[in-house]
């Protein structure tokens, strides 16, 4: 039986030309089934893209139904693709009519093009940035997302510019924004103090470099540390360059304004009326400490004279009538009293013209060779004798070697002294105070030890400062060498640390609360200088 071959006519019943439905033309010959079951995939797959989306998207038809949305969108309305798909977003929102979305979506309707905006108010008045996609004849494509966290960002860091704004153009005091280079910002008072006015302001931002003393660029750069790292700094004092290339002296304090790029913002206050009030007071400290000077020294050669000539009374006792010797030894008590009151008395005069000297930049030194371990150990022994209710431990190594300084014998015994003496004002009298010198390396390191209440880290940092005094416990009552040290006027550290540093030397304290303190200095050797 013939059969009639129909490979052909199958070929051509089951295969089709297919046009690009946007263009019309032709697309390459394919199988229709394989075709419509790619477009299938292809429309799953999308669907699928849309549905797994972290934002919200929805198409409404022409007729503003809803044929598609999201499960971000059925989460956000609460509602289900059941209850949404066919009908109209007009009668499911009710609010959105006469609506900034209705006005927006129509107009990219009308225009036929995308249109992005922003809006709030409709959503539990949060932000959403809405873009809106119209397709001619087949409605539009609606993506909106959240914007609420970054927009109200946006908004306290634009009240943040505005505050910073007002509070630049307060002119109260000077203030700043500046970076490590430059100053970028400043108000008015800041140019003034500068010598610039408004009206003629620099003409090129302010370089650090420009206006900063060289003596000052080490301070800046530890501030500069110690910003980054507590994110401000403590106002501290320096001068500045005005614009005719005198000085101005001023109180500058700082806080982090961002880390990147680093930015800070300081204020500056003019210091020149304190600086000239403290001028003032040293030049009247000056002139009444070499007042009393003279009438101090005559005073204490007097009672040296009446001491020495008791002091044979004494010796000659045997001769003198009987009811004399408790006069003569009560006259020459107090005598010896008067000579501890005045020596005090003599040493915070002293106290008083170094520090004028030390802030004129004055104190000068006589250096020569010396030896410090002589200087320790005579110091030591002094005081042994003005202190006898305290005990002084003298610790020397068996090996120390050569211990020549050049250095100004009399102002290290200073230091000495008010390291004695501030051990003794604050430690236990029942305990030891110990003294050690050491060599390390090329350095002579002096040391010395008490029992006493200790430092916290505010007190270890302040100490240094002129005139600071450490109040003591209540329920420490003062002994009868304290009395005789007397409270001071928080001078010696603050003398002791200048002295040292002028002769190229270190000091510090090691100390914790409760568990004593520990002064030490350290000068170079002379054999390894």
């Amino acid at each position: 039986m013939h059969t009639e071959d129909r490979s052909d006519l199958n070929a051509e019943t089951t295969k089709a030309r297919i046009s690009e439905p946007h263009t019309g033309q032709a697309l390459p010959t394919l199988d229709l089934v394989a075709f419509q079951q790619r477009q299938q995939q292809t429309g799953q797959y999308i669907a699928q893209i849309l549905d797994n989306m972290s934002d919200c998207f929805f198409h409404l038809d022409s007729q503003w139904r809803y044929t598609y949305i999201n499960t971000k969108t059925e989460n956000f309305s609460g509602r289900t693709r059941e209850e949404l798909l066919g009908r109209c977003v007009w009668d499911e929102y009710p609010r959105m009519r006469n609506s900034v979305l209705e006005q927006r979506y129509r107009e990219a309707v009308a225009a036929q093009q995308p249109i992005h905006f922003e809006t709030d108010g409709l959503y539990s008045g949060k932000y959403y940035e809405i873009h809106v996609y119209p397709m001619r004849e087949y409605g539009i494509s609606v993506y909106y997302h959240d914007i609420t966290e970054q927009k109200r960002a946006k908004e306290l860091a634009a009240r943040e510019r505005k505050h910073l704004e007002l509070l630049l153009n307060s002119n109260i005091i000077g203030l700043f924004i500046a970076d490590d280079t430059y100053i970028l910002h400043s108000n008015t008072a800041l140019l003034e103090l500068f010598g610039y006015t408004e009206a003629e302001p620099p003409l090129q931002p302010l370089a650090w470099a420009e206006i900063t003393p060289p003596e000052y660029a080490a301070l800046d750069q530890a501030m500069l540390h110690e910003m980054l790292e507590h994110i401000s700094c403590a106002p501290y004092e320096k001068e500045y360059i005005r614009k005719d290339g005198s000085r101005i002296p001023v109180l500058l304090g700082a806080v982090l304004y961002q880390r990147e790029p680093c930015q800070w913002i300081g204020f500056v206050i003019d210091n020149s009326e304190r600086k000239e009030l403290e001028r003032r007071k040293d030049d009247f400290i000056s002139m009444a400490s070499h007042e009393l000077r003279n009438p101090i020294t005559a005073i204490y050669g007097n009672l040296q004279l009446a001491e020495r000539r008791f002091k044979r009374l004494l010796e000659e006792r045997d001769n003198l009538p009987t009811d004399l010797h408790s006069v003569i030894d009560d006259v020459h008590t107090h005598v010896g009293r008067s000579l501890g009151k005045l020596k005090q008395l003599n040493r915070l005069v002293g106290d008083l013209l170094d520090t004028t000297r030390i802030q004129a930049n004055k104190l000068v030194l006589n250096p020569d060779t010396c030896d410090l371990l002589a200087i320790v150990h005579d110091t030591v022994l002094d005081q042994r004798r003005s202190f006898p209710g305290h005990k002084f431990l003298l610790k020397i190594p068996m090996d120390l070697g050569d211990m020549r300084i050049h250095a100004d014998k009399d102002r290290i015994e200073q230091v000495l002294y008010n390291l004695l003496n501030n051990a003794i004002k604050y430690a236990d009298p029942v305990e030891p105070i110990s003294i050690g010198i050491e060599q390390q390396a090329s350095q002579a390191r002096v040391w010395v030890e008490d029992h006493g209440p200790g430092l916290s880290q505010e007190q270890k940092a302040s100490i240094w400062k002129r005139y600071y005094q450490i109040e003591r416990n209540d329920h420490h009552q003062p002994t009868t060498t304290e009395q005789h040290v007397g409270g001071g006027l928080g001078l010696g550290l603050y003398i002791s640390q200048t002295i040292i540093g002028l002769h190229n030397g270190l000091i510090g304290v090691e100390s914790e609360p409760g568990q004593g303190s520990t002064f030490w200095f350290s000068l170079p050797l002379l054999t390894q200088q």
